[in-house]
């Protein structure tokens, strides 16, 4: 299931312009039934058997059961994951479509976003806004080799394995703040692991740590 509004010929008929699009995407759950239905095809129930194994009909094939992380609770439906014109009048719908329930969002984005390219080959997609289950390398690594660039709300459950966690703290700039208070200074960025380096202020190369209490061994 999809839809793409295109400009049309008249300025006063444009609803989208594929040759400039920034798109949202998102999912949300789509409920259609309390329960998953299903109907047997077997003979068991007429010889006693009441919890055989036996395949079932489903009136619902493409529907299972997925979890709603905003009500806290499991559906039964599927998945629907829509791309909307963030920068048309009243955020427009560009390719909805229906994925399965037990599909994470970041799933969903993938399956969905390269459908819509292959039906939609004429839309350049000058920005990508995504939340924060969207918050993975591949995201902007892709994003980086095609030019997109990517409004993506960091997820907080990617707190990583820090060696010195309990000893520093991230201001709301993303510089680490040791427990003195010090805000580090910037060293550099390391390409291959997508790492931003920092050091301590009171350190340089040449004459290494001169801080009262270091708050790591590491050389310079």
């Amino acid at each position: 299931m999809y839809i793409i509004l295109i400009s049309g010929q008249e300025s006063n008929t444009r609803l989208i312009s594929p040759d400039h699009l920034a798109l949202a995407g998102d999912g949300t759950p789509v409920r259609t039934a309390a329960q998953q239905r299903k109907k047997r095809i077997c003979g068991c129930m007429e010889h006693g058997c009441y919890s055989c194994n036996c395949k079932r009909r489903y009136s619902q094939p493409d529907c299972n059961w997925g979890w709603d992380s905003h009500r806290e609770c499991y559906f039964f439906g599927c998945h629907l994951y829509m791309y909307a014109a963030s920068d048309s009048h009243s955020d427009l719908p560009v390719f909805p479509i229906l994925e399965r329930a037990s599909r994470h969002d970041m799933l969903s984005f993938l399956h969905s976003f390269f459908t819509m390219k292959a039906y939609l080959p004429q839309l350049h997609i000058e920005k990508l806004l995504l939340d924060c289950a969207h918050d993975a390398y591949a995201v902007y690594e892709y994003c980086r080799r095609k030019n997109i660039p990517p409004f993506i709300d960091l997820n907080p459950g990617h707190t990583g394995h820090f060696t010195y966690k309990d000893d520093f703290t991230i201001d709301d700039d993303g510089v680490p703040v040791c427990k003195l208070g010090l805000r580090m200074h910037k060293d550099g960025y390391e390409a291959a692991r997508h790492r931003a380096k920092y050091r301590c202020p009171k350190s340089n190369r040449k004459c290494g740590c001169f801080c009262e209490q270091p708050c790591s061994p590491a050389k310079l």
